[in-house]
């Protein structure tokens, strides 16, 4: 009686009628309170309406009368959600650790759950845990029907890790299981693995066609594209038509789509004008915010690791607008043994947000800089210290490289007052050029402005502004490094760079191939290389577009 609930339970959750669900394991509790399954499928409710720290507790109810897998790996999941990596990551660990045999001697782990653990040490940083989980997730396919994810997903871990041809197989893989997989689409043109001619006439109609016609013609059992399928298609057919030097089409395809992505976000750049003038506000007329008086000798006693220096000397930032050489730098700078490459994080913006108990679902705005008054900058910095260790604390420094962290220079610089930040500069037209051309994290909106190239320009004119006021306030802790010059003079580049951190030069340093850290960015497969300036000066390609959107800023 109590499974035929408990079914019907999981056919109305199917459903999403979430309250009759409700209803059907309270009755199945009222009768079993040691019904463990009750428990978690309560959970995936409170998940499912956004309630993850009330969904970790019944989870963990559940986990006190069962210890299954899929509680832990369920658990896992939700404390990714909540940006808690640490418990994350502690979590995965417990249920990779804690697999067992049924009675035929097979594995409890299904390749579902290997799947999700895989995404779960992905979202933490550990890639090459990963691509190990991601690969046991496919070898336990008893069928060999994979989900096209699934190969995407471990494809992924191989390009963050520099295995390239595996990447290539994996994303083929996907898209003989789904030809509509655009992502994995996309990733095969960004690896130089291009579509055919006859892909390439099929693709450019799909990007051309009318959303709105499709959808009337099309069979209603056909899903129409959608904007965001457009996107990776433009994408991989501007880089095919680029190869074949026709950068008028490449530009026309990307022009189309992501002008009505930009319309369907509803971006218009003045939002974030706004929050360069907040932020400039903040530092100048207002001054830099309190610091807490943090003794250069004090520790604390957060994280797995040991304890961590809280006066930010063990931070290192690599800022900057995306496609600006911040991957190549960080390359460079974590060649020493006692520095982790820790990649791009959103820890310390999480952090900042989470410390400003604004209700807004912005990670930064100006409710969020106006908030900042009341901020402990001494807790700011322990909580955003803790917060990382799921990757840091095994060496003395680690290097953030979130780009976007530019934005948060003046906080980083109150909480961690001994924290050294790194600015990549690049020319104005290579970074409008560049910009454009990469395909960044749809919908997240801080590259909203990327989709238009007037929009890039004044982005870049806003960035540089605030940089400015950056490096008259933190002198000392802010280095303005111009791309340009690293990529002409990388040893000279190099050892000014490295005296700034406070690290000791060594000349090969710049023989970045030995430097095996994965790469998680869109520059994965160009940093495997040696340092380069062969992309200086690829905008003149885009020569007349660029001149026209930098006439029209004005």
């Amino acid at each position: 009686m109590l499974n035929q609930r408990y079914q019907q339970a999981i056919k109305l959750i199917e459903q999403r009628a979430y309250q009759q669900a409700h209803q059907c394991l309270l009755e199945i509790l009222s009768k079993d309170r040691s019904y463990a399954d009750a428990y978690y499928l309560m959970a995936v409710i409170a998940a499912e309406h956004g309630n993850f720290a009330k969904a970790i507790s019944i989870a963990e109810r559940a986990l006190g009368f069962e210890q299954k897998v899929e509680y832990m790996v369920f658990i896992a999941k939700l404390f990714v959600q909540i940006h808690d990596h640490v418990n994350a990551k502690a979590w995965a660990d417990k249920a990779l650790s804690s697999d067992e045999k049924d009675d035929a001697g097979d594995s409890k782990i299904t390749g579902s759950m290997l799947d999700n653990l895989g995404v779960v040490y992905s979202q933490v940083g550990q890639h090459l845990l990963a691509t190990r989980v991601f690969e046991r997730a496919i070898a336990s396919s008893k069928t060999k029907d994979v989900p096209a994810q699934l190969h995407t997903n471990l494809a992924s871990s191989y390009k963050f890790c520099g295995d390239f041809d595996g990447a290539k197989r994996h994303y083929k893989l996907a898209l003989e299981k789904d030809a509509r997989c655009y992502v994995a689409l996309w990733s095969l043109a960004s690896l130089g693995d291009l579509p055919s001619e006859q892909q390439v006439k099929l693709l450019t109609s799909i990007v051309e066609s009318d959303e709105q016609a499709l959808g009337e013609t099309c069979l209603t059992s056909v899903p129409k594209h959608s904007i965001n399928d457009k996107l990776h298609i433009a994408h991989s057919l501007a880089r095919y038509h680029e190869k074949h030097e026709r950068f008028d089409v490449a530009y026309d395809l990307l022009t189309k789509v992501k002008a009505a992505k930009k319309q369907q976000l509803g971006y218009q750049f003045e939002q974030d004008l706004a929050l360069f003038d907040a932020l400039i506000e903040r530092f100048t007329n207002k001054g830099r915010p309190k610091t807490s008086a943090v003794p250069l000798n004090q520790k604390s006693a957060f994280g797995p690791n040991g304890p961590a220096s809280i006066n930010g000397s063990e931070a290192i930032f690599i800022v900057g607008m995306p496609r600006t050489g911040t991957t190549v730098v960080e390359r460079l700078l974590s060649q020493p043994e006692n520095i982790t490459s820790a990649g791009e994080m959103q820890h310390f913006s999480i952090m900042l947000k989470k410390m400003s108990k604004t209700p807004t679902s912005a990670l930064l705005d100006l409710d969020v800089i106006s908030a900042t008054e009341n901020i402990d900058w001494h807790r700011l910095g322990q909580g955003y210290l803790e917060s990382t260790r799921a990757i840091t604390g095994q060496t003395p420094r680690f290097i953030d490289k979130m780009p976007l962290n530019f934005l948060y220079v003046g906080f980083i610089l109150s909480a961690l007052p001994n924290a050294k930040i790194v600015w990549l500069d690049r020319t104005l037209e290579d970074t409008m050029v560049s910009n454009f051309r990469q395909l960044f994290a749809i919908d997240f909106p801080f590259y909203h402005y990327s989709y238009d190239l007037t929009d890039i320009h004044r982005y870049y004119q806003a960035h540089h502004k605030l940089g400015k006021i950056w490096l008259e306030r933190f002198p000392n802790n802010f280095y303005q490094l111009d791309y340009q010059a690293f990529v002409e003079d990388p040893d000279g580049q190099g050892k000014l760079l490295y005296e700034f951190i406070g690290e000791p030069w060594r000349d090969d340093y710049l023989s970045l191939s030995g430097n095996a850290s994965p790469v998680a960015t869109a520059s994965a497969t160009q940093v495997r290389d040696k340092i380069s300036n062969k992309s200086v000066g690829f905008w003149h390609h885009y020569g007349n577009q660029v001149e026209a959107a930098i006439k029209s800023a004005y």
